[in-house]
Parts: structure tokens; C-alpha cells; sequence
């Protein structure tokens, strides 16, 4: 948590998937589709990157500063 900014980041290093696909990827991974829908209704930034190469990293953010409960 810096400068009013919450960020969460999962990585591995393992086989990732292919982002084009994401779609049909998400169909069979619903832990994804929650974890974005979730970021999303508590006004945060979703990303997602994935490789073959370098497995797959998942980003939520958001940001505090605006947030009237604080």
C-alpha cells in the first residue's frame, strides 16, 4: 500500500495460457471471473497477463485516496 494506492499481485511461473482465448478461459476458470467481478464492484482495476513463457500475473488495484470511508 503506497501513496493512497492498494495493490494486490499473484504470480507463478508456471505454464500460463493463452490471453487471446481468454474468453473460454474464463468459462473454465471461475476463481478469474470472481476475482474480477469482485475488484470491479469495489471500484478497483483488474489485470491480467499470461505466458507460456513466464506463467501468469494477476493485478488488483485501487485507489484509497478517493474513498469516502477512509
Amino acid at each position: 500500500c503506497e501513496d493512497k494506492t492498494l495493490k494486490l499481485e499473484i504470480r507463478d511461473d508456471g505454464n500460463g495460457f493463452d490471453i487471446e482465448a481468454l474468453p473460454s478461459e474464463l468459462n473454465r476458470k471461475p476463481d478469474l471471473t470472481s476475482m474480477k467481478e469482485y475488484t470491479e464492484l469495489s471500484e478497483g482495476r483488474f489485470s491480467l497477463r499470461s505466458s507460456q513463457i513466464k506463467g501468469t500475473c494477476i493485478e488488483m488495484t485501487w485507489d484509497l485516496a478517493n474513498r469516502r470511508n477512509l
